[in-house]
């Protein structure tokens, strides 16, 4: 059973989505990438998963099997995510994560779930190190301002 989540925006370790509730039972928290693409899609980032050689860095955040069969319906609800659904804001998938240290590890992880153009596009594949006014500019730029 998987017991890891893929964190590449708000949900990563110490930003404004990483509830208490995540942050206290994570058993540990890994840096990793994961192929795909990452876009400034609003004040969030949302990545869409690639075969080609494209990178998002971010995090893996392990549970104990317990906890988090009572942290993935959190989070399912924090990305809109319904398994019932087919227009959600996020779809929930199963992708191959790689740590830090080299090992590969099955994850889940929120794909983006609606249109995105790719003026949008992080190039560096890291959300956290994009600076507010490059993402501000990302979307004036796809608005037409």
């Amino acid at each position: 059973m998987i017991t890891s989540v893929f964190v590449y925006g708000t949900l990563k370790a110490g930003q404004w989505n990483d509830r208490p509730v995540y942050a206290k039972n994570r058993v540990a928290c890994h840096k990793a990438t994961i192929q795909g693409r990452i876009y400034a899609v609003a004040s969030f980032p949302g990545v869409r998963l690639t075969d080609d050689d494209s990178v998002v860095y971010g995090e893996v955040h392990e549970y104990t099997e317990h906890m988090f069969k009572s942290i993935l319906p959190m989070m399912d609800g924090l990305e809109g995510y319904d398994p019932n659904r087919k227009d959600n804001h996020y779809n929930r998938k199963i992708v191959r994560a790689t740590l830090e240290n080299g090992k590969e590890v099955d994850v889940y992880v929120y794909e983006y779930g609606r249109v995105i153009p790719e003026n949008l596009r992080i190039l560096s594949g890291n959300w956290t190190e994009t600076s507010r006014e490059e993402v501000l500019s990302k979307q004036a730029k796809a608005a037409g301002k």
